[in-house]
């Protein structure tokens, strides 16, 4: 038993390769639209400046005070405990008990995440 195969016409072809096309925008679209909202979302959820970073770091308290209340606004538990861990009995057994990763911990006792 032999199969035929049937010829498609020029039109067949050029309807097929328009709709290549159409997908290939609407996916492109999709993808950018996307890329965007992700790029968004993770400015807007970036810790605090690079500023503040490096004056914490250059020993200005007020400037680490400041990083710590943004990053706490950006949902970091570990900047929120800070002033906690500090009126405790003993504040490196109180961050060890809720932060098992080191940035965490240091954020905790430190103020900082990498002091």
């Amino acid at each position: 038993m032999a199969f035929r195969v049937r010829q498609i016409t020029p039109r067949e072809e050029r309807t097929a390769r328009e709709l290549k096309l159409t997908f290939l925008i609407v996916f492109s679209g999709l993808f950018a639209v996307f890329a965007l909202i992700f790029w968004v979302v993770s400015a807007s959820a970036a810790p605090s400046s690079d500023h503040e970073f490096k004056a914490c770091h250059a020993g200005d308290r007020a400037a680490c005070k400041r990083q710590r209340v943004e990053d706490c606004r950006h949902g970091e538990q570990s900047a929120c405990d800070y002033d906690k861990a500090q009126k405790q009995d003993d504040p490196y057994q109180w961050c060890g008990q809720r932060y098992k990763e080191a940035w965490q911990y240091r954020y905790c006792l430190n103020g900082s995440p990498d002091r």
